[in-house]
């Protein structure tokens, strides 16, 4: 389901909680752009209008299927300023060969969403977006990996580049091949993409936020803040 939580006195707590859609699959993604709602399920881009004032959205079509998996299934929906929608698709697995080239992927469209296609590969499961508002570029968290032990391989933060390939299944870290997957080294990580920051391996950052805001000091601003889940598969 998807909530809003107005607050007409402007106190900071939530006068009540609206549920404005139920009934999707895994919505996870959201966003807002020329007064509609776009939902990024597990298995499909929907969109909604939407009214501000009565806080109502109206279903008006499934915009493209993505591809489903119970694997990473946080899709991760975002515009930028000329009017493009980048959705984030994890893998279907750990560490694997996906059979849709889609999985594992950064999609771009249209706001219509007409000719889906893969942005960036590679991306074992990069379930949040944002763009940095002083270059526009698209940043992503990044999850490596398991079962490699506690240090290996690191996650990640990158700029997201069109047509780039940022390493897995195949490599991870700064162009490093993964011979546990691969051991005959049959594929060369020359041509991936190295993160911009390394992250202590299974730290699993999800949300990620460049600082705007009176809350914090003024030298912090512009800063990038991360949210760190935390994994399983670690001994601490």
């Amino acid at each position: 389901s998807v909530y809003a939580l107005p607050d007409t006195n402007k106190d900071g707590i939530a006068d009540t909680t609206e549920t404005i859609i139920s009934g999707e699959n895994h919505a996870h993604g959201l966003a807002f752009y020329n007064n509609q709602l776009f939902i990024a399920d597990v298995d499909k881009v929907v969109r909604y209008r939407w009214d501000e004032t009565t806080l109502t959205a109206t279903r008006e079509k499934v915009l493209f299927s993505l591809p489903q998996n119970s694997n990473h299934n946080a899709r991760t929906i975002i515009f930028d300023k000329q009017g493009k929608m980048y959705v984030s698709v994890g893998s279907t697995c750990n560490v694997c060969s996906e059979s849709s080239p889609q999985s594992a992927a950064i999609l771009i469209s249209d706001q219509d969403g007409n000719n889906p296609h893969i942005y960036a590969s590679g991306l074992r499961n990069a379930p949040f977006l944002t763009f940095n508002p002083g270059s526009q570029e698209l940043w992503a968290t990044e999850m490596g990996r398991d079962n490699l032990g506690d240090n290996i391989p690191p996650d990640e933060i990158n700029i997201i580049k069109e047509g780039a390939n940022y390493g897995w299944p195949y490599c991870y870290g700064d162009k490093v091949h993964d011979t546990n997957f691969d051991p005959s080294n049959s594929r060369n990580c020359d041509k991936t993409i190295s993160p911009i920051f390394h992250l202590p391996a299974h730290s699993a950052p999800l949300g990620l936020t460049f600082i705007n805001s009176s809350q914090f000091p003024s030298s912090w601003q512009g800063d990038l803040l991360v949210a760190l889940h935390g994994s399983w598969n670690r001994t601490t």
